[in-house]
């Protein structure tokens, strides 16, 4: 995701981003103005995350929170950003895509990174339902971008 979003930056309105299951995150590709919210329930992620923010100059604008998806999440946001945790299962995964519609601006857009093995055709066909819409914003090696608009 992080080569698409160098390649594609988002805009100036979209400064609400929020990351799930975020493992050791990469900050560069978060535009200056950016505000984000990251979440995972691994403890070793969060503080990985933690670590790379503050090695990144990023710390202060970085909320770090753990939390299983919208569990503890109270806002909104112009990005939600996933590479799911395919293990974990699709009734946690598309119950993440039904908070992040919920979560989401009136404009704001999901973007899920997902390889075609393991679930693509049912992740786009869940967003399709979800967000009445569902365009590949990428497709590398295997792995599609998703992205969805909150209409």
């Amino acid at each position: 995701m992080e080569q698409y979003f160098t390649q594609n930056p988002t805009t100036e309105k979209e400064i609400y981003k929020f990351d799930w299951n975020v493992g050791k995150e990469v900050f560069n590709f978060y535009t200056s103005e950016s505000l984000v919210t990251m979440c995972d329930v691994n403890e070793r992620a969060l503080e990985l995350s933690k670590m790379n923010a503050k090695e990144n100059k990023v710390d202060d604008r970085i909320k770090i929170i753990a939390s299983s998806a919208f569990e503890n999440i109270k806002d909104n946001y112009d990005i939600i950003m996933t590479n799911p945790p395919i293990r974990a299962g699709k009734d946690l995964i598309f119950s993440f895509y039904e908070g992040a519609y919920k979560h989401l601006n009136k404009g704001g857009k999901l973007y899920v990174v997902i390889q075609k093995k393991q679930g693509a055709l049912s992740t786009k066909a869940k967003l399709e339902s979800l967000f009445g819409n569902c365009e590949i914003a990428d497709k590398k090696s295997g792995y599609f971008i998703f992205r969805s608009i909150r209409e």
